[in-house]
């Protein structure tokens, strides 16, 4: 999704396709792949937890970029698939189309809920293992 804001000036249209793309590698819990094959949608469940904010943000950025409003309202469905166990990391497999659909907007709330309820006893939300810097990439991975 990072990489996808890129596009937002140049190629909206691609921006778009794209994040509508990655709504449809979620799961009805929440949660996303981090990344999966094109052709068979193989790919990695994971408990990174920075992977679950990034549809909101992207598509709030492009609605701002581009006015269009209307992407909230696209639908796709959800995957479906064997869950983490608990201090399960990650798990790569081909996941399943499940019949449940929503919008676009149901399917980063659903990601949002899930960020806020990997919270901390503290109230701060947790950095699982695997996140984005390198240098807390592990900082979390305990639960704390």
């Amino acid at each position: 999704m990072q990489d996808t804001l890129a596009f937002l000036i140049h190629q909206p249209d691609l921006a778009r396709r794209q994040i509508v793309n990655a709504a449809s590698r979620q799961f009805k819990e929440g949660d996303v792949q981090h990344w999966w094959l094109p052709g068979t949608g193989a790919g990695v469940r994971t408990s990174i937890s920075d992977d679950v904010v990034w549809l909101a943000y992207a598509t709030h950025q492009y609605i701002e970029a581009t006015g269009d409003s209307a992407i909230l309202n696209e639908t796709t469905p959800f995957l479906q698939g064997p869950m983490l166990t608990a201090g399960q990391h990650d798990a790569f497999y081909k996941p399943e189309i499940s019949d449940e659909q929503a919008s676009l907007y149901e399917h980063a709330a659903r990601a949002l809920d899930l960020a806020i309820k990997r919270t901390g006893s503290n109230g701060l939300p947790l950095i699982l293992g695997g996140d984005w810097n390198d240098g807390m990439n592990r900082v979390g991975i305990g639960g704390r």
